[in-house]
């Protein structure tokens, strides 16, 4: 799948964009990222590969303060580029190769309109975004798995029956990952709890 919204009418816009900067950076795979909290949406993608994926991901985990401070982070041949909205990081795109003089005018005036076309982007669930990446959890590097699990948890207040349907996995593994990963469940739970609005109570 190219969106996690089939029904997003502007999913082949983005699409379209991201070609258009995927072939104007010389590269074969460009995958699109938008910011959610502290975590990632799943937005587009040209040829993703499992590689591109993780190392998307690891770039988030390891280099996020890089990313936010607009710097273009360079992995050899492959390259993260930050996109922002004003003074806020917004997204980044994942290429799996670039040229040096990238990116040039062509592609930050694409990039923008990504940007704008990214604005009303439907994201049923943050921590369904591999799903819609077509990619299996169980078969996702670590990095990967320790920030759809943390993303599912928060997105289900740290109900760990939903996180597994989500993740479509067992709620045995749900705990056995988050302890592997150090995801604190019960600290989940005590701050959706904080968030919610207090009940009135019924005379």
């Amino acid at each position: 799948m190219d969106s996690n919204d089939p029904d997003d009418p502007n999913e082949a816009t983005r699409r379209a964009l991201l070609s258009l900067i995927v072939e104007d950076a010389g590269a074969k795979c460009g995958i699109v990222f938008a910011q959610r909290g502290e975590g990632l949406a799943f937005v587009a993608q040209c040829n993703m590969n499992q590689r591109g994926m993780d190392l998307a991901y690891a770039c988030w985990a390891r280099r996020r303060e890089d990313l936010k401070a607009g710097r273009l982070i360079r992995y050899g041949g492959a390259v993260v580029w930050p996109l922002f909205q004003g003074p806020e990081l917004a997204a980044f795109i994942y290429l799996d190769q670039a040229h040096e003089k990238f990116p040039g005018p062509a592609s930050q005036q694409d990039a923008l309109r990504l940007l704008q076309r990214m604005a009303d982007t439907r994201v049923a669930s943050p921590a369904a975004s591999y799903l819609a990446a077509g990619i299996a959890f169980a078969e996702a590097g670590d990095q990967f798995q320790a920030d759809q699990l943390a993303m599912a948890l928060e997105s289900t207040g740290g109900n760990v029956t939903a996180a597994a349907g989500l993740l479509q996995i067992s709620r045995e593994t749900v705990y056995a990952r988050a302890e592997e990963h150090d995801i604190d469940i019960d600290r989940i739970r005590d701050k959706r709890r904080e968030q919610s609005p207090k009940r009135k109570k019924k005379r």
